[in-house]
């Protein structure tokens, strides 16, 4: 019988229970589904590629420097 906190709530407690005496949850923390993870996934992903989207997009924009103009010719 091993002891150790509560994931959920931080209380002491038995770890092979089934629900912690505190929180009433499992000690080892509560399973989120699959769908929180791949969404999660999915926005970060998004987000990276429109952060890199626009780094390139400002990169290609960039005019390239250009050498100033030419006085006109004197006629003699």
């Amino acid at each position: 019988m091993s002891m150790g906190t509560c994931k959920v709530c931080g209380a002491w407690t038995v770890m092979e229970a089934d629900t912690c005496h505190s929180c009433g949850f499992s000690p080892q923390g509560r399973k989120r589904s699959p769908i929180y993870t791949w969404t999660a996934l999915i926005l970060a992903a998004t987000f990276a590629l429109a952060l890199v989207s626009g780094a390139w997009h400002s990169i290609s924009k960039s005019s390239p420097r250009r050498l100033p103009p030419e006085p006109p010719a004197q006629q003699a």
